[in-house]
């Protein structure tokens, strides 16, 4: 009997470290694959500062943590998260007629000014150039374009240069049944169409 209850005893306990293994593991190809679209590599994330030097924003290391949160919600709980898509309207232009610290105090402002309106737990981060999104939990597809029309007039009406007006467009996805990279996809499109429409618009996705 002593036998048997060791046996069975063995057996589950081997059965209950199979199980975290295979959940380990597939945790780590997850990681592998956020890492992956953010263009992070394993072993330089614990490492890399989490903000952007210029603007103060997030920047892709900074948002991988809440990414993998807001995606194991979904799956788990059907907890909603919107994506915001962004960039400023004509950067180019105004690097190239103004120069490029006046291009750096567009950037710093337009980051100053969007964090005065959104809330501690939703992640403005800085993707590439002039190209910004908003990560924000708990908020579903209308909440989320009510907030980028309120963003894009503030955008429009503020000074952050005095040279000339900046508007920025918007592209907004709310994340469905999907991975994070045909999240942000869709979010892009959105944000391309916003441009096709003239610039200084919404569009979602």
């Amino acid at each position: 009997a002593w036998l048997a209850l060791i046996f069975f005893h063995g057996l589950r306990t081997m059965q209950v470290l199979t199980t975290r293994f295979k959940k380990s593991k597939e945790q780590n190809k997850k990681l592998v694959k956020l890492n992956r679209f953010l263009s992070i590599q394993k072993n330089q994330f614990e490492t890399m500062a989490k903000k952007d030097k210029l603007t103060g924003a997030w920047n892709r290391a900074g948002v991988r943590d809440l990414l993998e949160s807001v995606l194991e919600e979904y799956k788990v709980n059907g907890t909603l998260c919107t994506l915001l898509a962004l960039d400023v309207d004509h950067f180019k232009k105004i690097n190239d007629e103004f120069g490029h610290d006046t291009g750096d105090r567009v950037l710093k402002g337009l980051v100053t000014l969007i964090d005065s309106y959104t809330r501690k737990k939703d992640h403005f981060a800085r993707w590439g150039g002039e190209e910004f999104v908003l990560i924000c939990p708990n908020t579903d597809i209308h909440a989320a374009k009510t907030l980028a029309e309120m963003l894009r007039r503030k955008i429009e009406t503020a000074k952050l240069i005095e040279a000339r007006k900046i508007t920025c467009s918007f592209g907004v996805a709310e994340l469905r049944d999907e991975e994070i990279d045909v999240w942000f996809k869709r979010a892009d499109e959105a944000l391309y169409s916003a441009k096709a429409a003239g610039r200084n618009v919404v569009e979602i996705a």
